[in-house]
């Protein structure tokens, strides 16, 4: 088990701060404000080119703002290419309902099979066989 105490090599004098540590103490006491030598973003030390605005945050999903354009430009473009109208609104229009013939007169279910969706029996259709082929079928039960 990993013990909580930090254990050095003898090899390693430890018994005070090494030089480097002791002059960082110095200067933070001077109020001296020191820089990171690790940080290798040049737009904290007013080194990046004139077109990145501001200080860069590295974000696994990219920049918001060029996220944010791209989704107006795909918007824009799948709207054009499918509905023939260059709008930034992506809207589909709901699929008419419908009642289950025989289902809908069971007396308590019934109400659950009327005005229902086609997805909605879709849904159910998959769920259904997703049900057996994980719990009933022999490739479900060797997962």
């Amino acid at each position: 088990m990993y013990s909580e105490v930090v254990r050095f090599s003898s090899r390693v004098d430890i018994s005070e701060p090494n030089p480097i540590a002791q002059a960082e103490a110095v200067a933070r006491r001077n109020g001296i404000a020191l820089g990171k030598l690790n940080d290798s973003n040049p737009t904290r030390h007013g080194l990046a080119p004139a077109q990145v605005p501001g200080t860069y945050s590295a974000d696994p999903r990219g920049d918001r703002t060029a996220r944010e354009a791209l989704a107006a430009f795909l918007t824009k473009q799948v709207n054009k290419s499918v509905f023939n109208q260059p709008s930034d609104k992506f809207q589909l229009g709901v699929s008419a309902r419908f009642t289950v013939p025989v289902l809908s007169d069971i007396p308590v279910v019934g109400a659950v099979f009327t005005n229902v969706y086609p997805f909605e029996v879709i849904i159910l259709v998959v769920a259904v066989i997703a049900w057996f082929v994980l719990y009933k079928s022999r490739y479900g039960l060797h997962l």
